[in-house]
This record gives C-alpha cells, structure tokens and sequence, in this order.
C-alpha cells in the first residue's frame, strides 16, 4: 500500500502533536506546519493529496491558506478539511465554498479525525484517476486523428513524386508499435514506387535499409515481448534481502552503467547509505531486480538532458522501501518529461510520449522496457510509478525533474 502524505496546519503544539501522533500510528505519512504560510512553502515543494488545517493561525490563517492553494495552477489538487472552533453555519459555508472538502469541528476525537482523512484519500485517488483518463482519452483520440491523417496523406500523395518528408517520418517512428504499423505502411509503398526491370522488381535503396531496419526491430520485439510473457506467466523465487546488500549491488550495477552514461555525458549518483539499511529486509528476486535497474539507468540516459545527473535514490517510508531514478528531462521536446496524463500510458508495450530512435544505446527504443518494469515489480509485491516533479535546488527556469519510483514492501 501507497502511504497518504498528509500535510497538517496547526499553530497550537497540543493539538497538532496529538493530530500527528493519530495519524501517524494509523500509518499515513504526516508533514507538520505551524502556520498557513509555512504550510504554503511546504506545499509548493512536495504532493499532499490531503491537507487538515486549522483556520484562525498566526502570520497566515486557513482561509487565505486555501486560497493560495486553489489559485496554484495545479492538475490534481488536494482534499482539505478545515479544523475549526467555529460552530457557525455561516462560517463554515463560506469556507466550503472555497472548495474545501469537508470540516470538524474541535475539539474531534482521533477516529471523527480518522474516518475524515481516509475519504478525503479515496476522494483524492477517484479524481486524479478521473483526470489521468480523461486526459488519457483525449491523448488517444489525437493520436488516432494524427495516423488517419498520415495514412491519408499516404494515400493520396502522386505515385510519381517520391515524397522524401514520408521516409524522413517512417524513420523518426520506425519503433512505435515494435515497427508493425510501418512495416505496413513500407509495403505498401514498396507496391506503389518499385519499378520493373524485365523479370526483377527495383526499389530504391533508401526504402529497402528502411525495410530491413523494420524487419530487425518486429523480431527485437517477439523476443522482447516473450520475455514479458514469459515474467507473467511464471512465479519467480523471491529471496530476502537487506536493503544495505541491495544498495551495494545497486552501487555496482551503477558503476558498470559509466559507459552506457558517458553517451549522453551524463553523471550518476547514488544516494548515501543509511544505518538503518543493514537490519531492513525485502524479498526479492536479483537477477530480475538488475533488469529492473539497468532499464529504469537505461531510459534516465535516453530522455536525459545532456551533462546532467541522474540520482538514484534509497529511502525507507513506514513499511516500504522506495527506491527512486530522478532525472532531468530533455529540453525542447513536444512533452516535457512525464505529466500527469501520461503517467498510465507509459506502462503500456509500445507507447511513447517523444517518438525518437536512439542509435547510440545498446538497445533500441521499443516502447516495451517500461512494460517489463512494471511487470517485474508487480511480481515481487511491489508498486511502480513515474511523474514529474519540481526541483527547488535547481536555479533554472525549467526545473522539472522526471521521478520513476518503485515500492516493495518490507520483509
């Protein structure tokens, strides 16, 4: 299970110890703050699905907390509950009125507190899932309208004006859908631009290194999708494990990545250890566990920024371990890193957000690496997600970084 964050906005120490400590041992992940401006800074820099805050604080009180919150442009924002010593109808209506979730009313004892905070994270999940599909819908409708218009264009373009803008297209997305979609499209292009030459067919030679690329990327991809069947369909054997044995195999497989990194001129770093590592556990199976690290390192390098670092990261939260790969996204691509619609999408075989073949790399973008991730981490009990998040270190204007992260839970 996923812990909630919940950020908790209370001036007075009593109740906000007493909140923090219900919540805490009902296992949700708590932020505190002491005031609406300090919970503000909090906000801008970390995800809370659900926000409990008081209303009457010093230096920023709720309401005006709220508001600032509701004015952030934000694609999924957060469930609030007010805390209140207010038992007037009027009050309360102007604050629900502010898009706030629901209320209690002080002094609430911990399961009024409990109960509250449990739908606001249901709430939180059915509405971002809401707006992950809609969004995903709108996403696959235009890419539905782009290879209508693209096979139309086809279709119609003169048997004797060899378009060189349609080689130029088929290559740049040579690996969407593991190369099907344009090895149909080549043949019927080979049909319509061959020339006979007695009893031969003459094609040119841009077309047929075209084809064979085709032909080489459609039998990368049965081997590839056999592995994923094959991960599926069968239990793999799951060790324990400390976490401090997995941060030095991480370590080495980090260090053996430096020439698949300097490709990009790119840096990777791996978080320090921490002394709890040695005596934490999680079972897992290694040799899947390197496929899951060496194509999360793998795909940080291709839709990195060049002379940029990659970070790999250890933490432990509650009862999980999470081990994160946060990156600096490509600039100046049509989808900046990894938004909030395509955060599903990217799981699924053959789909990519920015259609681009990496020649460089040992192993050539199929849209499938992510596929088999999540596979693997589902079959050790684990969790996977990816999305971007903002980087208050960076003093760049564009500080967006890219965080795949996977949570397997404790032995």
């Amino acid at each position: 299970m996923n812990q909630i964050n919940v950020l908790l906005v209370e001036d007075e120490a009593p109740t906000r110890n007493f909140l923090a400590q219900a919540l805490i041992s009902a296992g949700y992940l708590v932020t505190k703050a002491e005031n609406g401006e300090e919970a503000l800074q909090l906000y801008k820099k970390n995800d809370f699905p659900v926000i409990l805050t008081d209303l009457e604080m010093p230096v920023m009180g709720g309401k005006e907390l709220i508001s600032k919150i509701i004015d952030l442009e934000s694609v999924c924002p957060p469930m609030i509950i007010v805390l209140t010593s207010h038992d007037e109808s009027s009050v309360i209506v102007e604050v629900m009125k502010k898009g706030v979730l629901d209320y209690l009313i002080k002094p609430a004892n911990a399961d009024e507190i409990l109960t509250k905070v449990k739908f606001a994270s249901k709430s939180y999940d059915l509405k971002r899932m809401q707006i992950i599909l809609e969004k995903e819908k709108e996403i696959r409708l235009k890419e539905q309208l782009d290879w209508l218009n693209y096979k139309n264009a086809f279709a119609n373009k003169e048997a004797n004006s060899f378009n060189d803008n349609l080689i130029h297209n088929m290559r740049h997305n040579l690996g969407q859908s593991g190369g099907f979609g344009n090895l149909v499209s080549l043949l019927e292009l080979i049909y319509n631009e061959a020339k006979k030459d007695g009893d031969e067919i003459r094609i040119d030679k841009e077309i047929f290194e075209l084809l064979h690329q085709s032909v080489q990327m459609i039998d990368k991809t049965f081997v590839s999708l056999e592995n994923i069947s094959r991960i599926s369909e069968s239990e793999i054997t799951l060790e324990p494990l400390s976490i401090s044995k997995l941060y030095e195999f991480v370590a080495t497989l980090a260090v053996s990545f430096a020439d698949i990194a300097k490709v990009g001129s790119h840096l990777i770093i791996l978080g320090d250890p921490k002394e709890s590592f040695s005596n934490q556990y999680v079972n897992v199976n290694l040799k899947h566990f390197e496929e899951v690290i060496k194509e999360l390192l793998i795909n940080a390098c291709k839709f990195s920024e060049m002379d940029s670092k990659i970070f790999i990261i250890f933490r432990i939260e509650g009862k999980m371990f999470h081990l994160s790969v946060v990156n600096e996204p490509k600039k100046g691509m049509p989808v900046l890193g990894v938004p909030i619609e395509y955060s599903n999408l990217v799981f699924e075989p053959f789909y990519r957000i920015n259609k681009f073949i990496y020649e460089n790399y040992t192993s050539l973008d199929l849209g499938l690496g992510l596929s088999m991730v999540r596979t693997i981490v589902q079959k050790m009990k684990g969790e996977i997600s990816i999305s971007n998040i903002q980087d208050f270190i960076s003093l760049e204007a564009q500080n967006i970084r890219v965080d795949v992260g996977l949570r397997i839970p404790l032995a």
